[in-house]
Formats: structure tokens, C-alpha cells, sequence
């Protein structure tokens, strides 16, 4: 696996770290030396979820800050009148 990942043997620990959680969660299993994903469909629609959540967490998080920009932008000029007057 860690040769697939690009990754040393150093980096073992890393990568068991990393795969703890799932082993503990049932997504993936250890038999003979080597990992298997338990559930191949159910991990599959579980990633697609994440990563519809990632993007609709994005756009809330886009339109939160274009509702600050205006704001922003009220401060910085008033930092810059502050700055010139203190010249």
C-alpha cells in the first residue's frame, strides 16, 4: 500500500494512523498483510455524500463572505481615512 501511495517505509506509522479509524468504523479489514474495503458500494455512496456536503458547505461558506465583503470594505476605508489623518 504504501508503495501504491507514492509513500517510504518511514512513513508506515502515517499511514497506520491514518487507516486506524477505518479499520475501527468496519470500512476496511486486514487479512494477511493486506486491506480490503468491507463495504465497496456502501463506502462509494458514502464518499459521493461527503462530497455533495463538501460543495453545498462551500456555497454556504462563498455566500456568507460575499455578504461580508461590503462590510470589508467599509473598514478598510475607514482605516485608511484613519491612517491619512493621523499623517
Amino acid at each position: 500500500m504504501l508503495t501504491a501511495l507514492g509513500l517510504s517505509r518511514s512513513k508506515a506509522s502515517v499511514l497506520t494512523k491514518a487507516i486506524e479509524p477505518l479499520e475501527a468504523a468496519g470500512i476496511l479489514q486486514r487479512a494477511n498483510g493486506k486491506y480490503f474495503i468491507v463495504e465497496e458500494e456502501a463506502l462509494s455512496h458514502l464518499l459521493i455524500a461527503v462530497a455533495n456536503l463538501n460543495v453545498a458547505a462551500q456555497r454556504v461558506l462563498l455566500d456568507k463572505a460575499k455578504e461580508r465583503v461590503p462590510e470589508a470594505e467599509r473598514l478598510a476605508e475607514e482605516i485608511r481615512n484613519e491612517a491619512k489623518s493621523d499623517s
